[in-house]
């Protein structure tokens, strides 16, 4: 799968654009979100961010991703330290989802770095229970990408 800078992304006016309805979730909510993309009794979202999806059990828990729209904005996040949910599921809804063009998808992998880590916890951004505080992988890494790559105009 070729690999796309998010300067680059961010930068191309075909992605950046105002939407009305967005599916922004992560963990098992980002395979519920594809999922939630494919039907047809329920508004079309405008995009789908699914971070760090996953575990569909091989593709099982997924419906037919070739029923999302090719129109979608679909963006997929993984983190390099995520020992939950890994980039298996992140990389096959890239596969399955040829109709929408590359101009609007695309996988995204976060980076752990220094005592920043890019596991499964990275995006909950403020837990109590967890002591997580929000950090520049939060504003660098996940918010961004919704702000200046889907939001924007």
């Amino acid at each position: 799968m070729p690999q796309v800078p998010l300067k680059m992304l961010l930068g191309n006016s075909k992605m950046n654009m105002m939407v009305g309805f967005i599916l922004w979730v992560n963990s098992a909510g980002g395979l519920i979100a594809v999922n939630l993309a494919t039907r047809n009794d329920i508004p079309k979202p405008d995009a789908v961010l699914a971070i760090q999806p996953g575990v569909s059990e091989n593709g099982s828990k997924l419906q037919n991703l070739s029923r999302i729209p090719s129109n979608v904005l679909l963006v997929v996040m993984a983190g390099d330290s995520d020992n939950i949910t890994g980039t298996a599921d992140s990389y096959l809804i890239m596969d399955e989802t040829p109709q929408v063009p590359s101009e609007r998808k695309i996988f995204l992998l976060v980076q752990s770095d220094g005592n920043l880590r890019a596991d499964h916890l990275s995006p909950l951004a403020i837990s109590d229970e967890y002591s997580i505080l929000v950090d520049n992988m939060d504003y660098s890494g996940y918010w961004k990408v919704l702000d200046y790559g889907v939001i924007r105009e």
